[in-house]
């Protein structure tokens, strides 16, 4: 059985934001007085045909959480440089909850209009997702990112080989 490897200068990093933005954060804008930044998106037919458009419920579209995530994490590190070129990028996100569905148009059907939402992150790292459709903005999910040192954080490989043990073990 062969197996073959990337050379190290051709791995992709799972976010390689120093030079680009990430595709959901198309616009950002430096708040100077209030320190915060915020990013703007739009869900254009790009984003929709190539992995959005599925995502149904009830008729309606809704951004999945997992992509409201990826989000969050992708804004600290484009904001934060040092966390960005980390080599142990241990991001955690605290208290992360979705309090309402990020509904989203369908430009085909919906009179041609995108939807839009931004991703605002505090200077204390606060982050939250707003959407922009139908002429209000609605809070859609909040929580904190923060960069965690990689030794203070639990070894699960060793605890999933002790419980597996103890799970022999006991009866």
């Amino acid at each position: 059985l062969a197996t073959y490897a990337k050379p190290a200068a051709h791995v992709a990093s799972r976010y390689p934001l120093q030079n680009r933005l990430h595709r959901m954060l198309q616009q950002v804008e430096r708040e100077s007085f209030s320190k915060r930044t915020v990013f703007t998106s739009r869900l254009h037919t790009g984003i929709l045909d190539e992995w959005l458009r599925d995502h149904m419920v009830y008729d309606e579209i809704i951004c999945p959480g997992a992509a409201m995530l990826e989000l969050c994490l992708a804004a600290k590190l484009q904001v934060d440089p040092v966390m960005a070129r980390s080599e142990s990028r241990n991001l955690h996100l605290q208290g992360f909850a979705i309090s309402s569905p990020l509904r989203v148009r369908d430009i085909v059907k919906d009179s041609g209009l995108a939807s839009a939402f931004n991703c605002i992150l505090e200077e204390d790292s606060t982050v939250e997702v707003y959407s922009k459709n139908f002429d209000e903005d609605t809070l859609c999910a909040r929580g904190e990112v923060s960069l965690v040192d990689p030794s203070t954080q639990p070894d699960w490989l060793s605890m999933e080989k002790n419980l597996a043990h103890l799970e022999t073990t006991c009866t």
